[in-house]
């Protein structure tokens, strides 16, 4: 596979560098490990929001692997010329991309795991920090279909869409992936689930999906239109991929995490991005998602089980208030 090394050294605070870190793998960990975490779910009612201990959206988000599919879902949406130039205009993704991950870790917990008063205000905050985020696409970013000073706003319900429809679609691959068994009804009733949260974020509902077919058809179609990364989509994509790190110790583990997000992106994005997939590339990663499988199936429950998601059924169940008293 091919190298993807960031474009700028750091330059994220050494300081800040390391607490991003550490609350990214207290989000992949969770409490349990003895690993501290920031008060992420901070509402002791037994409210499950929008999804709950049945919905097949927990069912997937249990999953100690669910984090690659924010990486997948962030590179499909790199992919769009529009929000490729959004994020070189206002984001802090070069300066502090671990940062920025860790805000969409977040975000992601609360809309999926937290009451629905918490997953309200999340999803507010980002529809106002998205009605500030405009601009124009500039020329060295244009590409077929996306003209040289084309007017983006985040809000725009298109983009809106892809955005909605890159994450719904990455928690269903990451699943058939690396765990598997989900039925078709499973899929379409995931798809579905999250359309309540699309609507909050300015999705209009003859947007939506009426399942997890429509949503791939609809992800098909986009890809065969994105197919030519821009300047500014390769640049963000380096970056995703290869993060400053405080300690290089570190950096074997973010690799095979780029490697496995990389194999979970359609093929045409992965060209799109320069990646170059070998026959031993394939190889490889057919073998260790396999591996994956095979040992998901052999681990107990408890033990493959997210540390927010077993956070979250503590609360649904009563259980968390009075831990914090």
């Amino acid at each position: 596979m091919q190298s993807l090394e960031a474009p700028h050294p750091p330059t994220t605070a050494p300081t800040a560098l390391t607490s991003s870190f550490r609350e990214l793998v207290g989000l992949l960990v969770g409490p349990r490990f003895g690993i501290r975490v920031a008060p992420l779910l901070r509402d002791l009612g037994t409210d499950p929001g929008f999804f709950g201990p049945d919905s097949a959206t927990w069912r997937v988000a249990r999953e100690p692997l669910f984090i690659l599919c924010a990486g997948r879902a962030l590179l499909m949406q790199l992919a769009h010329p529009l929000i490729a130039q959004a994020v070189a205009d206002h984001s802090d993704l070069e300066r502090d991309p671990l940062g920025r991950l860790v805000r969409t870790g977040r975000w992601l917990i609360a809309v999926m795991f937290g009451t629905r008063a918490e997953a309200i205000a999340a999803i507010r905050e980002v529809n106002v920090l998205h009605r500030r985020v405009r601009g124009t696409l500039a020329a060295d970013n244009a590409s077929r279909g996306f003209d040289a000073d084309t007017p983006y706003v985040a809000s725009d319900p298109a983009l809106a869409r892809w955005v909605h429809a890159t994450i719904v679609q990455s928690m269903l691959v990451m699943h058939d992936t690396f765990v598997g068994g989900l039925t078709m009804a499973d899929r379409d009733a995931l798809v579905r689930e999250w359309n309540a949260v699309a609507l909050l974020m300015g999705v209009s509902a003859e947007l939506l999906w009426p399942g997890a077919g429509a949503l791939d058809s609809y992800i098909a179609a986009q890809v065969q239109r994105l197919d030519r990364a821009p300047p500014a989509s390769r640049a963000a994509a380096r970056i995703v991929l290869n993060p400053p790190l405080p300690t290089e110790a570190a950096r074997p583990a973010f690799s095979a995490a780029a490697f496995l997000t990389i194999g979970m992106l359609p093929a045409p994005f992965r060209q799109c991005f320069g990646v170059r997939w070998t026959r031993a590339n394939r190889g490889w990663y057919a073998g260790v998602t396999r591996s994956l499988r095979s040992l998901h199936r052999r681990v107990p429950r408890r033990y493959r089980s997210s540390g927010i998601y077993v956070l979250a059924m503590r609360r649904c169940a009563g259980r968390f208030a009075s831990e914090q008293s």
